[in-house]
């Protein structure tokens, strides 16, 4: 593990909650080398070290915010040597956000790669999605009948910008007065009119029927179909260039204005449900820094607080790679028709190195006695890791 002084933490996020199960924590801290300085952290506790808060983030996020008491019974319950089947309905599943991944982006993957990289990962995907393979509406419409979310705002997960309503920790609504569990209460907020287009959309080359009686063996089974043919006759270019398919051009179109967020790659500012969560814990008294990622963009955001030295909320970001949409499609207007098609073409040939990038962004804090002494978002370069303070996307 490195030098003698070196710790690692390993939080848990929403998309590794398997990392939590007994044997896979057994498996890791063999191949990591057991030792008292690693520790994983999967109850949804967050770091501390001093003044310094640090956590994945996702536990702000009504799309992914994990159940950790149904977790923790499927803990409980795997430690036995028990089976799934053994608890009937009651085991854990996990946020709408896996559910998404899992059944509506990766069988597309393959044809549309560029799908898990485009920036900002925000709800506004969905009509991307659906403009693709309009076949994946029935899809996403069963993942929120089983994995319904209900947005912060209406106090479904959280009691106030940091803190559970209810003691299942941010995933159960009761009391609640939105529950979102079904597509239409995502789309028509965010489209009005437009959103009856995504839902009713143009017929799908492919023709998968409806089937089954189970939600969940009914999506897999479409899912099946869907990934069968995706490959032989899903052709994007096609779908730009030729005419008989206009109204799925529209739907390209009007999913790209809805990915527009001009704040998304800015360094300074970040998404509310991030920004506050951060400052109700540095208005506790207790921290200075607060640190999360989960959204794989890096921020480095001055909290100001009455009376005390601004606090700061740092966001490490991803090393994995980034896809931006071009300019021209996120302003939208007039003369942007050409810029699809090229975008299209070029991600149909799966040629979108020229549209990637990568951040390599990662907090740097010095502590003494538990005091912040310097805290920095830097840049990280092979020539020198501690480059400079990381100021920009490209």
């Amino acid at each position: 593990m490195g030098r003698p002084s070196t710790e690692l933490t390993i939080s848990l996020g929403n998309h590794d909650v398997e990392l939590s199960l007994p044997l896979v924590r057994q498996h890791l801290a063999e191949l990591l080398g057991s030792s008292p300085r690693l520790r994983l952290v999967y109850d949804g506790e967050a770091i501390v070290r001093g003044r310094l808060l640090i956590e994945h983030g996702n536990r702000y996020d009504s799309w992914n915010a994990l159940n950790y008491n149904g977790l923790r019974e499927e803990r409980s319950h795997l430690s036995r040597g028990l089976t799934v089947d053994d608890r009937k309905s009651a085991f854990f599943r996990p946020p709408a956000g896996s559910l998404m991944v899992i059944y509506a982006i990766n069988p597309v993957l393959a044809q549309a790669p560029f799908i898990n990289l485009l920036k900002p990962e925000t709800k506004a995907a969905l009509p991307l999605l659906i403009a693709i393979e309009p076949n994946l509406v029935a899809v996403l419409d069963n993942i929120l009948r089983l994995a319904p979310i209900v947005p912060r705002k209406f106090g479904g997960r959280l009691a106030s910008a940091a803190v559970p309503a209810n003691r299942d920790n941010l995933t159960g609504d009761q009391g609640a007065s939105v529950r979102i569990d079904s597509l239409a209460k995502v789309l028509r907020p965010m489209l009005g009119s437009d959103a009856d287009k995504f839902l009713a959309p143009p017929e799908s080359p492919l023709g998968v029927a409806q089937a089954a009686q189970d939600a969940m063996s009914w999506i897999k089974q479409r899912v099946a179909q869907i990934t069968g043919t995706l490959q032989q006759r899903l052709n994007l270019l096609a779908l730009v260039r030729d005419a008989a398919n206009a109204g799925r051009l529209q739907l390209l179109e009007i999913a790209f204005q809805w990915l527009r967020n001009d704040d998304a790659f800015a360094l300074d500012r970040e998404a509310p449900e991030y920004r506050d969560a951060a400052e109700a814990m540095m208005n506790t008294g207790q921290f200075d820094v607060v640190i999360f990622g989960h959204t794989h963009l890096p921020k480095q955001v001055e909290i100001a607080r009455e009376g005390k030295h601004p606090g700061l909320y740092l966001n490490t970001g991803t090393w994995a790679d980034l896809m931006k949409l071009p300019d021209a499609l996120v302003r939208g207007g007039a003369g942007t028709r050409p810029t699809l098609e090229q975008f299209f073409a070029d991600v149909t040939a799966r040629n979108i190195q020229g549209y990637l990038f990568t951040s390599l962004g990662y907090a740097e804090v010095e502590l003494a006695a538990g005091q912040i002494v310097q805290a920095e978002l830097r840049s990280f370069t092979h020539a020198n890791p501690r480059a400079a303070p990381l100021q920009t996307y490209s």
